[in-house]
């Protein structure tokens, strides 16, 4: 099984029986559109993004469902506040997906295009939940794990959805693809569901893509810092679009 973040967003979208999004396109949301055009989910395109939500609002409002809408980072998601703040406060069920800026760069003011300082305080007042969902593979979880002690300590929402195909999954295709076989790309993992004790806070496995939705809800409900670990069957290799393209080809029967 082959995903991009951006793939990983579209199939829990469908998972859970979207079948329309709104939004716009920008500079750090572009894979989950690329995921989109292999989707049966419609989208429909606005010309800003506060229009994106406010069209999220009224289908929820109109079909009971929940209203889904994209925005790219920053000053985008800011655009979409005023209408996420008219369906908080009238219960209207909206879910905004939007994009962040490098996660090395965020909080270091380097001038990102669409920075933005605390990017979730901004829209946490006018939301019923707002938090980060992080979407990694083992090999780079590892390099900033420590990091999840300040979250634990502060009790963020953070909710980590780890897929653990033990080893760098970008790098094992493209060793293949290129030279037919790998080297010092497979790993040793930690146990993770006991990393996620020695950390204080919990960790859910689950073994099946299809269980991933329930257990991200469950996640939110606890407001806290959260690991999931997705095991499977097939291994997960996350690569760019180009790379997995040309991997499926040289690969194809």
């Amino acid at each position: 099984m082959q995903l991009t973040g951006g793939e990983a967003v579209v199939r829990t979208l469908e998972a859970q029986g979207v079948d329309t999004v709104f939004g716009m396109p920008g500079v750090h949301n572009l894979a989950i559109y690329d995921a989109l055009r292999d989707s049966s989910i419609r989208h429909i395109v606005a010309r800003h993004e506060q229009g994106a939500a406010f069209m999220a609002d009224g289908y929820a409002r109109a079909t009971g469902r929940v209203g889904v809408c994209l925005c790219t980072s920053g000053p985008a998601l800011l655009n979409a506040a005023t209408p996420l703040g008219t369906a908080y406060c009238d219960s209207s069920p909206v879910l905004c997906i939007a994009s962040q800026i490098p996660s090395h760069a965020i909080g270091k003011e380097k001038g990102y295009i669409h920075e933005c300082r605390d990017q979730l305080g901004c829209v946490r007042p006018v939301t019923a939940w707002s938090g980060v969902v992080v979407l990694t593979g083992d090999g780079g979880f590892m390099f900033n794990c420590q990091e999840l002690a300040v979250s634990a300590q502060f009790q963020l929402p953070v909710i980590v959805v780890l897929f653990n195909n033990r080893g760098f999954g970008v790098m094992r295709p493209q060793q293949q693809v290129r030279y037919g076989r790998t080297l010092a790309v497979d790993l040793v993992n930690p146990d993770f569901d006991l990393l996620a004790q020695a950390f204080g806070f919990t960790a859910r496995r689950v073994s099946e893509i299809p269980e991933l939705g329930p257990a991200v809800a469950a996640a939110v409900e606890s407001e806290t810092t959260c690991l999931i670990e997705v095991t499977a069957d097939l291994p997960l290799q996350v690569m760019e679009p180009a790379m997995r393209r040309i991997h499926l080809a040289l690969t194809a029967d």
